[in-house]
């Protein structure tokens, strides 16, 4: 499997820290899945634009899930990066029964959390 070696590091451009992903790994489970279109690649991404801007609209995708167990949940993945974890967590994934994704837009308020 052809690994794909991708640096994270700080706003400083110190501490980086090679994350290796499988890329083929990752083009295969989003043909099984879906690929999406998010509007941020990263975590540090959707930060920054939190902390520039008070309100925004974005894409990212829902994900409605059932576990083994029977309970089920759904919740926003915001960035590509969170995805790809998503469907990489192995230990996760054994503890699921079936998932579906869907694209959909999410509105951040900055405001509401001014309020508490």
């Amino acid at each position: 499997m052809k690994l794909i070696r991708k640096f994270k590091c700080d706003l400083t451009g110190d501490n980086c820290v090679i994350i290796e992903i499988k890329g083929e790994e990752i083009c295969l489970l989003e043909e099984q899945y879906g690929k999406f279109n998010f509007t941020f690649k990263t975590e540090k991404d959707l930060m920054k634009k939190e902390f520039n801007h008070m309100e925004f609209d974005y894409d990212c995708i829902r994900v409605n899930v059932e576990y083994r167990d029977g309970n089920k949940v759904d919740f926003p993945v915001k960035t590509e990066e969170e995805y790809h974890d998503f469907l990489l967590n192995s230990k996760w994934q054994e503890r699921i029964k079936k998932f579906n994704t869907y694209k959909t837009e999410h509105f951040y308020d900055g405001f509401k959390y001014l309020e508490y």
